[in-house]
C-alpha cells in the first residue's frame, strides 16, 4: 500500500489476502519501503480512537528491520528474535527492496524441513534420499550416518528463492 491510503484500505487488503502486515511503499519509487502496517498497529490505532478514514502513514512503523536476501532462514530467525520483531524487509546486496518476510514464513519453512526428515531438502526445495556414510571410523550410529551425512544436509539454506515465491503474494 502507499502512505496516503486509508487505514480502511489497508484493513481490507489484509483481510482479503489473509495476511498480517503490509509494506508501505513510496508512491513514486515502488522499490523504496517507507514502513509497515501490522495487525498490532491496527489494534493500537483502534485503541487510540484513530478512525478508518485516517491514512496509513499515521500508524505505520517506520523503523524497519532489513534482512539480506542471501541470508539463511536461521540467520533471519535470529535477527527477528534479537529485535523481537515479527516482520522484516528483505533487500539485495545493493540495498534494493526485494520482499518482505515474517516469523510465520520462517516457521512454515522450518515445518517443511521437519516433514522432510529423514529425507533431506536442499536449497532448491527438492527432497532427496538420505546418503549413507560408510566411513568405518565414524563414531556415529548407523542411523545418524544415514541421515546426517555432511554432504546430504547443508547447515543453512539461502532463502532467495523462497522470497521470490512469496514476493508475488505481497505485490497483489
Amino acid at each position: 500500500c502507499e502512505p496516503k491510503d486509508t487505514i480502511k484500505t489497508a484493513v481490507d487488503a489484509m483481510v482479503e489476502k489473509k495476511i498480517g502486515a503490509l509494506v508501505v511503499l513510496n508512491e513514486s519509487d515502488r522499490d523504496t519501503p517507507l514502513g509497515i502496517v501490522t495487525k498490532s498497529d491496527l489494534v493500537e490505532a483502534y485503541q487510540k480512537g484513530i478512525t478508518l478514514d485516517h491514512t496509513v502513514d499515521e500508524i505505520m512503523m517506520t523503523l524497519l528491520q532489513t534482512i539480506r536476501d542471501d541470508s539463511s532462514k536461521d540467520q533471519a530467525a535470529k535477527a527477528l528474535e534479537h529485535t523481537k520483531n515479527h516482520h522484516a524487509i528483505v533487500a539485495d546486496s545493493d540495498g534494493k527492496f526485494v520482499g518482505f518476510i515474517s516469523a510465520w514464513d520462517i516457521t512454515a519453512e522450518c515445518a517443511r524441513d521437519d516433514r522432510a526428515w529423514p529425507w533431506n531438502r536442499t536449497e532448491d526445495g527438492k527432497i532427496h534420499r538420505p546418503v549413507k556414510d560408510n566411513t568405518p571410523s565414524s563414531p556415529r550410529s548407523a542411523l545418524e550416518q544415514e541421515h546426517f551425512h555432511p554432504s546430504a544436509r547443508k547447515e543453512s539454506h539461502a532463502f532467495l528463492d523462497y522470497i521470490d515465491s512469496i514476493r508475488d503474494l505481497h505485490e497483489m
